[in-house]
């Protein structure tokens, strides 16, 4: 990492948004090059909850996964948790594979493991059998619906095939060579395993890490960290999200201001030009390869509508030296 500069970039208008439209931010920093060129503390930075931004880090775990050969994305649901299903697969299902799991396009009928959900199911011993019971209506690969089922298997598939928690199988792999220590989720599933949806506990320098490996290729202090090529994989759109919104704010992905397309666990923006880690209530970690910048934000914004990214969108990443 280079030297810092944090006064290289003038973030007044994004500061004149957020304060005009009342959004509640905490933290935002911007990275160029490697140097942090700019911030805005209205609180103190401290571990929070990354909520959704998880998915970006099982997406990454995704990658080592498939580098040790631990399971390939053309692998079939109904194969890689065959004894879980409480009764045969439906014709649907067994369609299903991997890689549908991680552009949310499984095929499934409705959202299922949202936040809401996910406090009303701790009576529920097996969120595994759940999910695969839940009705599959369209041809995996057909529908882009925003849902976290697609994470919460994924992370279980790698615990179990590497037997340990994804915590752990992320330390060494990734927040060791990072120097993010004690790395913690306060989100697990009745059985046991970190949910890999959500529930990851970083601060905004912690988060910004993840984006600046990324727009390294993996590269980390010139050690390849990620698989090579994963950042690349990751973030080539997958599936197309205008034809979901079903949840409150997210019609804001149908606005090519801010861009329709889904990565492996990563929004994309318009033409492919940035990408992102997103949470709920806009913990935002945002690479853009092309400014060589990596723009991380983590907030408690409760209005709808998704302010934040557009805030980002319209007035820092355009800004951007």
């Amino acid at each position: 990492m280079m030297n810092n500069n944090e006064n290289a970039m003038d973030l007044t208008p994004f500061i004149e948004r957020v304060e005009r439209e009342g959004l509640d931010i905490y933290n935002c920093i911007v990275h160029k090059s490697g140097k942090l060129i700019a911030q805005k503390h209205w609180r103190p930075a401290k571990r929070i909850d990354i909520r959704s931004g998880t998915k970006s880090f099982c997406s990454t775990a995704v990658g080592f996964a498939l580098q040790e050969n631990l399971f390939s994305l053309d692998d079939y649901v109904a194969d890689c948790f065959a004894d879980d299903f409480s009764a045969e697969p439906s014709p649907l299902m067994k369609e299903m594979q991997l890689k549908h799991l991680m552009t949310m396009t499984m095929g499934f009928a409705h959202e299922h493991l949202m936040g809401a959900q996910r406090e009303a199911m701790q009576s529920i011993p097996d969120w595994v059998k759940y999910s695969l019971s839940q009705e599959v209506i369209y041809h995996p690969g057909e529908k882009f619906l925003y849902n976290n089922i697609g994470p919460y298997l994924m992370g279980v598939l790698i615990q179990r095939r590497a037997k340990m928690g994804l915590i752990d199988y992320l330390k060494p792999r990734l927040f060791d060579p990072l120097g993010i220590q004690a790395v913690y989720t306060v989100e697990h599933c009745p059985s046991g395993y970190d949910f890999g949806g959500s529930g990851l506990m970083l601060d905004v320098f912690e988060y910004a890490k993840l984006g600046l490996l990324y727009l390294q290729n993996g590269i980390w202090e010139g050690k390849q960290v990620l698989p090579e090529g994963w950042a690349k994989e990751a973030s080539t759109p997958r599936s197309y999200t205008v034809s979901t919104p079903t949840l409150p704010g997210y019609e804001i992905y149908n606005d090519n201001t801010i861009g329709a397309t889904y990565g492996y666990f990563f929004w994309i923006g318009p033409w492919s030009k940035w990408y992102f880690a997103c949470g709920a209530k806009d913990q935002y970690c945002v690479i853009v390869p092309e400014k060589d910048a990596v723009i991380t934000v983590e907030a408690n914004v409760t209005q709808t509508g998704e302010p934040t990214i557009h805030a980002i969108a319209r007035e820092i990443i355009p800004r951007l030296p």
